[in-house]
């Protein structure tokens, strides 16, 4: 039977950051996790979903392409990735944005960059993964030069974590990790048998058991597969 993006995205929704980044680093996809700046405005939402890209410039008031255009690229089930290299004095996203990628059916957002109307997109329940929170807009100040290429955010253990058209995004209250799209298969059995073994492990120290004890009778590791054994570049 074909597994289709609806079902890994159902799938993947019953996931934590936490215990995704423990799969990724045995896996040998270390280095996949944003930093801890990059924060949800509401920490009680979460992302779940497909990255759809665009990188932006600082200074470029004109690239030729539109600012309306990233809108345009985002379908149900997707997530608006802007790199901006850490532009923080202008907002890439505000109210009117929001809407218009909540009419489209947005997952949500991911930037380094910063956000204004942030009470207003709280209120909308759309969830924003950002570097900071600005009433500046950043026209004259800050252009999108590129859509649906791969880009670079700031990494917590690494520089830069590369995102690439159709990776998928999981953000919570911990954290955003990103998961390559070539591997999110085997990584979402791997979490998904690991969050049995964590409930178990839960359920023992809540009756009296030491962790120690608990972690030696349920190997918390031991299934997940090496994906990757070469050095990250």
């Amino acid at each position: 039977m074909s597994t289709t993006n609806d079902d890994i995205l159902r799938r993947f929704a019953g996931l934590d950051s936490s215990t995704l980044s423990d799969v990724l680093d045995v896996s040998g996809y270390t280095g996949q996790v944003l930093a801890a700046d990059l924060r949800l405005l509401d920490r009680t939402t979460r992302i779940i979903g497909r990255a759809v890209t665009a990188r932006g410039e600082v200074g470029v008031t004109s690239s030729g392409i539109s600012p309306y255009e990233i809108e345009s690229h985002i379908g149900p089930g997707e997530v608006a990735v802007i790199a901006t290299g850490r532009f923080k004095v202008g907002a890439v996203n505000g109210g009117m944005i929001t809407l218009q990628y909540m009419n489209r059916g947005a997952a949500g957002m991911v930037t380094d960059g910063a956000v204004r109307d942030a009470n207003e997109t709280i209120g909308y329940g759309f969830p924003v993964v950002c570097g900071t929170i600005t009433p500046t807009n950043s026209a004259g100040r800050f252009s999108i030069v590129s859509i649906g290429e791969p880009v670079k955010l700031p990494g917590l253990d690494v520089d830069f974590v590369t995102v690439t058209p159709g990776d998928y995004i999981l953000a919570d209250g911990d954290g955003t990790v990103v998961v390559p799209q070539a591997i999110i298969l085997p990584i979402i059995e791997a979490t998904e048998r690991s969050v049995v073994i964590e409930r178990t492990i839960t359920q023992e120290i809540k009756g009296g058991s030491t962790r120690e004890a608990a972690f030696a009778g349920h190997p918390r590791f031991a299934h997940i597969p090496k994906l990757r054994t070469e050095e990250k570049a």
